[in-house]
């Protein structure tokens, strides 16, 4: 590659240092050197024909580490391809494993919601039969009942409160 050097070298020494201010009007040069790029391309053609040449030989010399890059690169790029093909199976995949997901976890919930609410259900409606027993209803204290004489061992035979004063007007309906 020593011909670009070369070729560089014998460029003519006054060069111009670009600036970052615009002049008003731009001058192009009159005329074009062809001579001059035609040498800088025949210098560069062969600088890339030499390199080329260069590669070659190496190639031709290290046969096993060339059939193993090569190797490796047919195996990315089928690897590339494949993952490609299978983005929308793999999006697919991920959208019916989230789903099941999200179904065994509904499930484990319901699964242990339901005894939680069958228990509370349970316990409520015991309490509530055991309450009706006693004596008390859903329009207040059951005459003759448990909780009437508890309620008159306890308050006397008139409270003379709020609530037994709203109970009773609401046991006469005015």
């Amino acid at each position: 590659m020593p011909a670009i050097p070369q070729v560089l070298l014998s460029l003519p020494a006054e060069v111009t240092v670009p600036t970052f201010s615009f002049p008003a009007e731009i001058e192009l040069p009159s005329g074009i050197d062809w001579e001059r790029i035609r040498e800088l391309f025949a210098a560069l053609l062969r600088d890339i024909n030499a390199a080329a040449h260069t590669g070659l030989t190496w190639v031709k010399e290290h046969p096993e580490q060339v059939k193993m890059a090569g190797l490796v690169v047919a195996a990315v790029v089928v690897i590339c391809l494949t993952l490609y093909a299978l983005v929308p199976a793999i999006c697919t995949l991920l959208g019916a494993v989230v789903q099941l997901v999200w179904g065994v976890l509904e499930l484990l919930h319901w699964l242990i919601m339901l005894p939680i609410k069958l228990v509370l259900n349970l316990v409520a409606r015991i309490l509530g039969a055991l309450l009706q027993c006693v004596g008390f209803t859903s329009g207040g204290v059951r005459s003759f009942s448990l909780a009437a004489r508890g309620q008159s061992f306890f308050y006397g035979a008139t409270t003379g409160g709020y609530f037994s004063l709203a109970q009773s007007a609401g046991a006469r309906r005015r």
